[in-house]
């Protein structure tokens, strides 16, 4: 019998059987330190274990363990701390059945409990299929206990499923539900049932597992990261638990290699500014955590069928699947559980306009704010709030503060930074700058939807293992990067003296920058460290003029919001006043709002607080608006000043300057309101 076929028939599990060989190899091959490589040995080892290749000559147990050299590399080599549940030394028939409690035996067949017979003598009845207890598991804090178990199918599958303590309570009935959902078999009496609580209530291995909800970095240690299928790069004893998961964790799977997706998809894309963009927005959400900056977006606006869909893809494929795009149709309480699912990762919501403008303002907000909400349990304490970090990348043909508006609300200031809308697709190509031989924008979308189809899943991974190696220098290494972007950009576009809103959003894209060039430095894309450069730059630019240029989003809202008041009423509800100061037009003018000359407008305060600056800090917008000339003090410095006379009177109001508006909106000296 192979050598891999012996150990697991001897209840050996498959992590004991991968080291086991590995120190195997490792010793003939006559290494100075043994198992100094293990980590880089990993394919190797699952290899041997699946007997794709010969171990050395070793066919059998007996063989192999009269080896001296494989002794010593037993002696070495201490299992259990990788993760094993196998004892130092080798043993062979019970190592896979430490813990196991007294009156139950391991066999290949299954689990057998021992009856006395007639005569007082024990003996073993078989009481259900290969389960064992491999770990006892717990959360960081030292609550939600529970066990980790290892199932065999009657195919030879190993399911691995961790139970929290509860099912465990009672009659165990949702327990045995949930063993027999992956093929396990159990006697069916009465007895058998008891038996097997207490056989699993009993097991008490000496592993211990640490339990995570969510998935991405464990804790801000950055030395282990949890993906979709329950796989956890880094440390070995992590184990994420949940009842169910989102398409996105089960999209989270791979195709081909990482020299396989950057030979097809990542070098073919240099040269198009806005799809290398889509990768390194995919590539920095490991960087939040790691550099403790908070999540945020971009939206890809567009026209229909130009490219943003095949952008999200190429994005997503970093990670898995097509299937790992999620829509906007979902509402902001199942938006929480795939952000949970996407943390560290990337969340990619295609198509803004399948969505109310309400939900979409609540939703874009909450996945910023990275926190879902507060919900009480059945015996009304406070549920463990959701919580994630991550970027996502959106797309629609409309921006999120039109969509917004739409449903008669608005966006704010600080939610624009957080949710950086991107007019893309006016590109050479649609979104694409070079076709790459193919025959037009269409025909480089097809071509990457083929690509993305058949590699995926590679190179995020294997950028979370690049941190892993080294989190500190790699954290040195990404914020260098971002200094010297914001420098950088600083210089090439022209922002001394920029708004702090355009400041937040350059941090946002310097992490973008950062993620590219740690990237390019541990080999995961086939990039220059300057063609990421130029990509990122050029993006900014796009998201820049895009919003106006460097002025803050606020002061462009105040600007456009008056210029519309006045433009929309006109006449109708401000009078004009003559030459002569008092002489009024003669038309009548119902809710008047304020009164114009040549020059002027004269805004009532009343109309200037519930209308002109509805939803904004009139007093904000007057002081912003007197800074840059709009508005005239009075002698005193008062925002108000004394209109001429009107009637006899002369009320207070604010002089909006005409030309001063006017010279703003259109970005030139003079001009006439």
């Amino acid at each position: 019998m192979a050598l891999h076929g012996m150990l697991l028939r001897e209840g050996w599990d498959v992590e004991a059987v991968a080291a086991l060989v590995h120190a195997v190899s490792v010793a003939a091959g006559g290494a100075p330190e043994l198992g100094a490589r293990l980590a880089e040995a990993k394919d190797a080892a699952a290899r041997l274990v699946r007997g794709d290749v010969p171990v050395f000559g070793f066919n059998t147990l007996a063989d192999l363990m009269g080896e001296p050299v494989v002794k010593q590399a037993l002696a070495w080599l201490d299992i259990a701390a990788l993760g094993s549940s196998v004892s130092r030394g080798g043993a062979t028939g019970a190592a896979g059945a430490a813990g196991l409690p007294r009156g139950f035996v391991l066999r290949k067949s299954g689990i057998f409990r021992l009856d006395k017979d007639e005569k007082g003598e024990e003996q073993p009845r078989f009481l259900c299929s290969p389960v064992k207890v491999v770990a006892l598991s717990c959360d960081a804090h030292g609550g939600n206990w529970g066990r980790v178990l290892e199932i065999t199918d009657p195919d030879g599958s190993v399911h691995r499923w961790n139970p929290p303590a509860r099912p465990f309570a009672g009659d165990g009935t949702a327990l045995r539900e949930e063993l027999m959902s992956v093929g396990f078999e159990l006697e069916s009496s009465p007895k058998g049932r008891s038996a097997l609580n207490t056989l699993l209530q009993r097991w008490k291995p000496s592993r211990r597992a640490l339990v995570v909800e969510r998935m991405g970095w464990v804790d801000d240690a950055c030395d282990a990261f949890v993906l979709g299928g329950d796989r956890a790069l880094g440390r070995r004893d992590v184990i994420r638990r949940h009842e169910s998961d989102a398409d996105a964790a089960q999209a989270m799977t791979s195709r081909g290699g990482l020299s396989d997706w950057d030979g097809s998809i990542g070098e073919r894309r240099l040269g198009d500014p806005a799809v290398m963009f889509g990768v390194l927005v995919a590539l920095s959400g490991p960087l939040l955590e790691l550099l403790n900056v908070p999540g945020g977006g971009f939206h890809l606006r567009g026209a229909s069928s130009r490219g943003k869909t095949t952008i999200q893809k190429v994005a997503a494929s970093v990670w898995g699947s097509a299937d790992f795009i999620q829509t906007w149709r979902a509402t902001a309480n199942g938006l929480e559980g795939v952000a949970s699912v996407c943390n560290g990762t990337l969340l990619v919501l295609d198509e803004l306009g399948e969505v109310h403008g309400r939900e979409a303002g609540a939703a874009a907000c909450m996945l910023a704010n990275g926190r879902g909400k507060v919900r009480a349990n059945k015996n009304g304490t406070a549920r463990r709030q959701a919580t994630w970090r991550l970027n996502f990348l959106s797309s629609g043909e409309q921006s999120l503060e039109r969509k917004v508006a739409e449903a008669g609300g608005k966006t704010y200031a600080g939610r624009h930074v957080r949710f950086l809308d991107l007019p893309i697709d006016d590109r050479a190509h649609g979104v694409f700058d070079d076709l790459h031989g193919d025959a037009d924008g269409g025909a480089v979308a097809n071509r990457l939807n083929d690509l993305t189809a058949e590699s995926c899943g590679a190179a995020g991974p294997a950028f979370v293992e690049a941190i892993i190696a080294d989190p500190d220098a790699a954290r040195r290494f990404c914020r260098e990067r971002m200094e010297r972007f914001r420098l950088l950009a600083i210089e090439r576009v022209g922002l001394d003296g920029m708004d702090a809103q355009v400041s937040r959003a350059l941090d946002r894209f310097a992490l973008i920058f950062a993620a590219g060039s740690f990237a390019v430095a541990r080999g995961i894309v086939g990039w220059t460290e300057e063609a990421v450069e130029g990509a990122v730059l050029t993006v900014f630019r796009v998201w820049l003029e895009g919003r106006g240029g460097r002025e803050s989003h606020e002061m462009q809202e105040i600007v456009e919001q008056l210029s519309k008041v006045i433009e929309r009423y006109g006449s109708s509800r401000f009078v004009a006043i003559g030459q002569a100061a008092g002489r009024l037009n003669p038309s009548p003018v119902r809710d008047m709002a304020g009164w114009f000359d040549g020059a002027s407008c004269y805004v009532k305060p009343a109309i200037w607080k519930e209308e002109t600056m509805r939803g904004l800090d009139p007093q904000r917008a007057a002081r912003r608006l007197a800074d840059l000339g709009v508005i005239r003090r009075d002698a005193d410095g008062r925002l108000t000043t004394k209109a001429p006379r009107v009637n006899g009177e002369r009320p207070r109001v604010y002089a909006v300057h005409a030309t001063a508006l006017r010279a703003i909106i259109e970005g030139e000296e003079g001009g006439d309101l």
